[in-house]
């Protein structure tokens, strides 16, 4: 029988954490032709004994050549595991999905975490010849601080060209600048900046890759500059930069990208026509009323359209200061869900602000949550994508909708924004682990966390499931510590979920068959719905490995 895992009665356990797990952190070259084999290097710590090379997708073969300390010296002073370089030999394959990949590596004493390697249909130059070739793909590093990296390409009249520099590294923000040698009065040597792209926007959750496309007004010789941002540069800060004929087929992305398989508190999550059946069946399972589709109309209209529960509100800001409005016709009293989607342009470039008025004109909730903070006693501030509170009285109200400026307004500016009634079900489920590594004969933790979202108190069975042979898991609990309420936390329950954390304790036999690939481990959350174990409702995966005892 597979080892279950009950909440609500759970906690986290905290084992010690291996010390001597291998870690990467830059492969060079970073893009690689497919169809080609090649020789590449990966920086990392810890990497002796190395068993294979790992890549989640097919179409690659990696075969280890050597492992060897890194030539240069080590700063004074320098902490950390002694710096190492894993030598491949990597084959892909002529049907290899093209774009970027990841890899790790495994070693008798563990799994590593992932690193980025990019798939393309054309030559790579390392080393590449003057002028560039245009189209050209080149990989580089920025190996020392404020280090510049030159090239220079012919160009024609009218010619349209765009550069991309893609960042191989968390350490590298890459910049990428034109520049011709028109010279000046004092130099007439000196090249000129003629364009420059860092990145289109600088947010979390938004890629740091510049991006820039140029229309040159003449014939010639130009140069094109790639560098960090900010002057940072090491052995680990690798490159892509691309340069095409013609302009950018795409516009760069500014919606940041979801974290979670699942997720309902963020503006770019996507409420389509089933989003209430998806939230039901998290749940209760029971069937749902289908949402009706209304349009606000702007403030000071002489009719305003009335909605009713549940319901969806769409529409566009196109006009600077300007407030939709709508109203909410409430038959009984009932706790209910303010849910908003950005389906375009979202924070920070659109930032809805939803507010419900009473009858009386007074608001009574909205998606800004307010809260105290505690070390300097100023307000904070968020915008929400969802809000739980009661109605406790039927009644017409009004439902406001603006962008959180006065002066910005555009076509993308489109909201979703719904109203029901609440559904208690089961919301994020967590796996704080990506990968484990388990000694024979030991033990190590999968931290879990779930999620209770509206209401919902049922109970949640966690299992795994495919683990390898001589592998087995139990749940572990502690007697967990006293936190006090955060004081100032403001409407916190409007707000956030209620989480709920618990390990499950994986063991592997001394015996147990030490691991020469990762294990896909994948952990399921299941309701017990009038005493039986229902359908998988979430799910995550861990790749797993069986080492040696350090």
């Amino acid at each position: 029988m597979k080892p279950l895992c009950l909440f609500p009665f759970a906690a986290i356990l905290l084992l010690a954490q291996p010390s001597r797990e291998p870690r990467l952190t830059s492969i060079f070259p970073l893009t690689v032709q497919r169809g080609q084999s090649v020789s590449a290097v990966i920086r990392g710590a810890h990497l002796d004994q190395v068993q294979s090379v790992y890549f989640r997708e097919n179409g690659f073969q990696a075969r280890v050549e050597k492992v060897e300390p890194v030539p240069e010296p080590i700063p004074a002073g320098a902490k950390g595991p002694q710096p190492q370089l894993l030598h491949v030999g990597l084959t892909i394959a002529t049907d290899t999905k093209l774009g970027p990949h990841t890899l790790r590596v495994v070693t008798n004493q563990g799994l590593s975490n992932e690193i980025p390697i990019r798939v393309v249909d054309q030559p790579v130059a390392t080393e590449p010849s003057t002028p560039l070739a245009i189209p050209s793909i080149v990989t580089g590093r920025i190996a020392t601080s404020g280090e510049v990296d030159e090239y220079w390409i012919e160009a024609r009249a009218g010619q349209e060209v765009t550069l991309q520099a893609i960042s191989g590294s968390k350490t590298l923000d890459p910049s990428v600048a034109i520049y011709e040698p028109s010279g000046s009065w004092f130099d007439p040597k000196r090249i000129n900046r003629l364009a420059f792209n860092d990145e289109p926007l600088n947010f979390p959750g938004l890629s740091l890759n510049a991006e820039l496309d140029y229309t040159f007004p003449r014939a010639g010789r130009y140069c094109i500059r790639v560098e960090a941002f900010a002057g940072q540069g090491g052995p680990d800060a690798v490159y892509e930069l691309r340069v095409t004929e013609g302009k950018l087929q795409h516009k760069p992305s500014l919606r940041p990208t979801l974290s979670a398989a699942w997720e309902e508190r963020e503006l770019t999550r996507n409420m389509g026509e089933d989003w209430m059946k998806q939230i039901s069946s998290r749940g209760n399972a029971l069937p749902v009323e289908a949402a009706e589709i209304y349009r606000a109309v702007p403030e000071g209209s002489q009719e305003i359209p009335v909605m009713k529960l549940p319901g969806i509100v769409e529409g566009v800001i196109a006009k600077a200061g300007q407030t939709h409005v709508i109203r909410l016709q409430i038959e009984k009293a009932q706790e209910t869900v303010i849910e908003i989607e950005t389906p375009e342009a979202t924070t920070p470039v659109f930032t809805p602000v939803v507010r419900l008025l009473e009858p009386g004109g007074q608001e009574m909730v909205g998606n800004l949550y307010t809260r105290l903070n505690n070390n300097n006693l100023k307000m904070m501030k968020s915008v929400m994508a969802k809000t739980t509170f009661s109605l406790f009285a039927p009644g017409i109200y009004t439902l406001e909708i603006h962008e959180i400026t006065t002066d910005h307004a555009a076509p993308d500016f489109r909201y979703r924004v719904m109203v029901r009634p609440q559904i208690p079900h089961l919301g994020k489920f967590l796996v704080q682990q990506e990968t484990l590594s388990v000694e024979r004969g030991g033990t190590r933790p999968v931290s879990v966390r779930i999620e209770r979202e509206e209401g919902f108190n049922g109970l949640v069975a966690i299992q795994l499931e495919n683990l390898p042979t001589g592998v087995t898991s139990v749940l572990g609990i502690e007697n967990p510590a006293d936190r006090p309420v955060l004081p100032n936390a403001g409407k916190v329950e409007r707000y956030q979920p209620r989480v709920q954390a618990a390990s499950l304790i994986v063991m592997a036999a001394p015996d147990a068959p030490l691991s020469q690939e990762p294990t896909r481990v994948r952990a399921v959350a299941r309701p017990i719905r009038d005493g039986r174990m229902g359908e998988p409702i979430a799910s995550a995966d861990i790749l797993l490995v069986v080492v040696n005892k350090k």
